[in-house]
């Protein structure tokens, strides 16, 4: 996931970064030096 993030934002994010792709919520929640340590995704999508 933490390639996907990286390659879809062009960047290293910082904690509380927020984007949305194909109907998903992303949210980084936790993030080290260099590394993506938690990350929330949530469906935005209604049934």
């Amino acid at each position: 996931m933490a390639g996907f993030v990286l390659e879809y934002l062009g960047y290293f994010p910082k904690t509380q970064t927020f984007f949305s792709f194909n109907g998903c919520s992303f949210v980084v929640e936790a993030t080290d030096r260099k590394r993506i340590k938690q990350l929330k995704v949530s469906n935005d999508k209604k049934n």
